[in-house]
């Protein structure tokens, strides 16, 4: 039996965030999940959190919001 083809989770480049401040990257975020593009919208909120603070990058306790957002985010990336 033929394995089925995986369809792709959309296209992301973190480039096109550079430069913008908090509120242009949830409007972004709130655009892509407009337009159901599920990926893209995750991303672009966790680089907005990740650069606010709400986000930190060293937590590893999924008992908080840092260290669940760090394990869903490494566990994206195994994924991909």
């Amino acid at each position: 039996m033929a394995a089925h083809a995986v369809p792709s989770l959309g296209s992301f480049d973190a480039s096109e965030l550079d430069g913008k401040s908090h509120d242009e990257m949830v409007e972004m975020a709130k655009s892509a999940e407009d337009a159901e593009d599920w990926y893209r919208a995750c991303q672009i909120l966790m680089r907005a959190h990740r650069e606010s603070g709400a986000i930190d990058s060293k937590s590893t306790s999924v008992d908080t919001f840092s260290g669940l957002m760090n394990f869903i985010d490494k566990m994206g990336r195994r994924s991909m």
